[in-house]
């Protein structure tokens, strides 16, 4: 019985399980076998968009704000890094924006044909 038990474990874990999908954006129970063969699609995500965007706008405000008041910021933190890493900061939310916006399109991967 052990060695049962044990060859079972060791094909568990050389062979692969199949890719799952789940069918409830809640974490539900229901879950379906994904067919590679017709490819993959994703619909466009609204709330990642309207996440995105905002990112953007307050990061681009942000950068803005820092370097129309650059030489007052300097003279505060008498040159400090801490001027260059909120400007780097506010940069950096608006790329995250960017990529929440690019991560909201629509994707859809074709597998290739083979010429058989």
């Amino acid at each position: 019985m052990a060695r049962q038990l044990h060859a079972a474990l060791h094909l568990r874990r050389r062979h692969a399980p199949p890719r799952l999908d789940r069918d409830s954006r809640a974490g539900g129970k229901n879950i379906s076998q994904i067919d590679l063969d017709k490819g993959l699609r994703t619909a466009q995500s609204p709330a990642l968009l309207a996440i995105g965007l905002g990112l953007v706008a307050v990061g681009a405000a942000l950068a803005a704000l820092v370097f129309a008041n650059w030489s007052y910021i300097l003279s505060v933190t008498k040159n400090s890094v801490a001027a260059a890493a909120g400007g780097a900061a506010a940069s950096l939310l608006a790329l995250m924006g960017l990529a929440l916006v690019y991560a909201s399109c629509e994707v859809r991967l074709g597998v290739a044909r083979s010429a058989a």
